[in-house]
């Protein structure tokens, strides 16, 4: 009876050495081991089998992970193994684990973007989508528009919100608005048409200026004056009015 009690505990201590070896550190068993290589644009494959001929150690990979990598090119003399594959995999996708004898070869974990997706609508006082309307990040670069029924989706990184951040909606013809984000996801948005904006306005035939912001010379003809002149043509109508207002004739199809 003794003998079977300390025929077990050499079983049991043999069998916790073994694990403790398997479990070991991959990096403490690599450091273990060197090797050296000279290999000049090869497949990583052949670097796994000439490592695989001087080592204990066997690779295991997924031929669509390493057909991606980019040739090998290294020269090693005697040098450590984590060395050699760190060196190798550090270009690459790949990255590795060591289980016993065994080099488990396998894509890196990216990390995800962290995003939030901001939607919303935007109306007008009568509760008609606008469409068109900037929605920003205020003081970021992060903007989007809203489509033809008033939607708008705005994807911010996580990392530009900070506890004031807001956003800001704008339109030529409404008062800007801007709201609190406030670990919002989704907004619905009314905007009221400005009455700044209803001003008079100076057409020169290519921009629009607020009248008080023109320097140069301006005419002013009413509708009344057109009409009185009685020429169809509205350009010729001007002309007549006001000598001085010269229109270039197009006569260009179209």
């Amino acid at each position: 009876m003794k003998n079977f009690f300390y025929s077990r505990l050499r079983s049991l201590l043999v069998l916790s050495i073994a694990i403790c070896v398997g479990t070991f550190p991959a990096w403490g068993v690599t450091q273990k081991v060197r090797v050296t290589l000279d290999l000049t644009n090869v497949p990583i494959t052949q670097f796994f089998k000439e490592v695989e001929a001087q080592t204990q150690f066997k690779f295991f990979y997924t031929d669509s992970h390493v057909k991606k990598a980019s040739y090998v090119t290294i020269k090693a003399n005697g040098q450590m193994l984590s060395d050699v594959l760190n060196l190798i995999l550090k270009p690459t996708n790949l990255t590795y684990e060591i289980t016993g004898n065994q080099i488990v070869i396998k894509e890196k974990e990216l990390p995800q973007k962290r995003v939030l997706s901001i939607t919303g609508e935007v109306f007008d006082t009568q509760k008609i989508p606008l469409a068109g309307v900037v929605v920003q990040l205020i003081g970021t670069r992060i903007v989007t528009y809203t489509d033809d029924m008033g939607k708008f989706v705005l994807d911010i990184p996580v990392p530009s919100i900070t506890p004031d951040s807001r956003l800001q909606f704008r339109m030529i013809g409404m008062d800007d608005i801007s709201v609190n984000l406030d670990n919002r996801s989704s907004f619905l948005v009314t905007m009221k048409e400005s009455l700044n904006t209803l001003e008079d306005v100076v057409v020169t035939g290519i921009v629009e200026k607020r009248a008080e912001s023109f320097t140069g010379s301006v005419s002013t003809i009413s509708s009344q004056e057109l009409m009185r002149v009685g020429n169809r043509n509205v350009f010729e109508s001007l002309k007549n009015i006001d000598p001085s207002i010269y229109i270039m004739e197009n006569f260009a199809a179209g």
